[in-house]
């Protein structure tokens, strides 16, 4: 979950999933002269769509997180109970959609863990995720054979998803407004950063250099708002959150 504080003391809570679709809306629009490609395979396009797709479990029952009163977020979400949603995810992948869009899935996960030094974390969570490098580890040589792109077209393939997750994690406010870099990505001349900024009131997400084939373009997702984000209890926080006013979370992306 998303959740991404409001002016009034509420919030605005965005689901895994849903944000994850957003993540292919940038994919189906990603394409043109400065992206070097007409559009996308729609193969890499549902590996981008269904990244987040161990986390149907833990939307239909949030987990209240102690320190904060707050539902736990992807970041605060501890990670045994992470690293077993995400295993989940990637087998679900494999039994559904196929051999590509699992291992992308899979390497997903292992690039967001590995954005955190295992120094950092504590020996419980190093523990986990040393559990998971280990289980990918043994799925990506079972199912590499299975796929026929060479290793630098994979590697390609698995950076774009990860640059289509951090443009509708920003769509999605959360990491506040302001500007961010995006990490480097194959365009047509040679690999580059795209720049970011993102304002609310209203929703606006300005890119440069701009790698899609319209001009400018709007991502949505359902959204919930919320008129707290401390709960007392997880039976009260589910409540809420089954009971909040639904709505439509839209934002205008242009070039800059």
């Amino acid at each position: 979950m998303i959740l991404r504080p409001t002016d009034d003391g509420g919030g605005i809570a965005i689901t895994q999933p849903a944000h994850a679709w957003v993540s292919a809306q940038f994919a189906r629009a990603w394409g043109g002269a400065v992206a070097g490609v007409e559009r996308l395979d729609e193969t890499l396009i549902l590996a981008v769509e269904q990244h987040d797709i161990g986390w149907h479990a833990l939307e239909r029952a949030p987990v209240r997180d102690p320190a904060t009163g707050r539902p736990h977020d992807f970041l605060t979400l501890p990670r045994p109970l992470h690293t077993a949603l995400w295993s989940d995810g990637v087998a679900t992948a494999e039994a559904c959609y196929g051999a590509e869009v699992a291992l992308l899935i899979s390497r997903h996960g292992r690039a967001v863990y590995a954005l955190t030094p295992d120094e950092a974390r504590s020996a419980e969570d190093r523990a986990a995720i040393a559990r998971f490098r280990a289980e990918q580890d043994a799925l990506e040589a079972r199912l590499r054979p299975r796929i026929a792109h060479d290793d630098a077209t994979l590697r390609e393939r698995a950076r774009l998803l990860f640059l289509f997750d951090l443009l509708a994690l920003v769509a999605c406010g959360a990491f506040g407004e302001g500007e961010k870099r995006a990490p480097p990505a194959r365009l047509a001349a040679a690999d580059a950063r795209l720049d970011l900024r993102f304002q609310t009131a209203p929703n606006r997400l300005e890119i440069d250099p701009w790698p899609f084939r319209e001009r400018c373009f709007e991502v949505a997702c359902r959204a919930r708002r919320l008129a707290a984000i401390t709960f007392a209890d997880e039976a009260a926080m589910r409540a809420t959150l089954r009971e909040a006013e639904e709505f439509d979370h839209r934002v205008l992306v242009t070039p800059r």
